[in-house]
This record gives structure tokens, sequence and C-alpha cells, in this order.
């Protein structure tokens, strides 16, 4: 599998920041492939986006097309928490996957509740 690497556009952020509004259009469930695909895109996109490997990966997708997945997915890795949306493209020439998200310090957070956990946090997109 080729992972493509996508430029991140404002177009695109807003794209990933509006698409709860645009989740009332009909999706169908994702198939076992289509669910492996995007889980080993994800996988790679996080590891390239981090530099470390994702630990506890949550995700739920959803097919919007055939060839493209939404997922919501969250994960942790040795200093961060990370919680958002993943879109998986997945056409004939390779798989292309688009993280935007809350990254949060999980030393920070150990430390604060509420409203004061904000600060903790930031958002991140790869």
């Amino acid at each position: 599998m080729r992972l493509r690497c996508l430029l991140i556009t404002p177009w695109l952020v807003a794209a990933l920041a509006l698409s709860p509004a645009l989740e009332a259009h009909a999706a169908r469930e994702a198939t076992p492939q289509q669910l492996s695909v995007a889980d080993r895109a994800m996988r790679l996109a996080i590891t390239a986006g981090t530099d470390r490997y994702p630990a506890g990966l949550q995700k739920s997708c959803i097919a919007d097309t055939q060839i493209v997945l939404r997922c919501r997915a969250s994960w942790r890795d040795a200093r961060y928490t990370y919680a958002g949306r993943f879109f998986v493209v997945d056409d004939t020439e390779a798989v292309s996957a688009v993280f935007a998200g809350l990254r949060t310090d999980r030393r920070c957070a150990a430390h604060r509740s509420g409203k004061a956990l904000r600060a903790c946090r930031d958002g991140v997109s790869f």
C-alpha cells in the first residue's frame, strides 16, 4: 500500500470542521475490506504525522462513498492523547488519510480539570 501525502489547506481543514453538519446525508456502514485499508492508512498517517506509534487506537468509520471513509478516532502516545476525524480516500492509485482534531498534553492534563484543561489542548492536523 502506498500512502499519499496531502497538502493541508485552509479549505480542507474547514471541510473537516464542517463535516458534522454534513452527516445528515445517507451514509452506510463500511465493509470489512474498507475498514482494514482505513486502519492501515490511519496507523501509517499517525506514525508519519506524530513520529510516534499510536497506542489504544479506537475508531468508528462510515463510508461516505465507495472510496471515501469518514472516521472518528482517538489514541494516545507517550506524551499526548489525540481525538478527531480522519478522512480516508482509497482510489485505485493510492490511499490517503487526513486527520484534524485536538491534541492534549497528558502531563499537563494530569494536574488540571474543567476549564483549566483547555490550556493543555491544541488543534492539530496532518
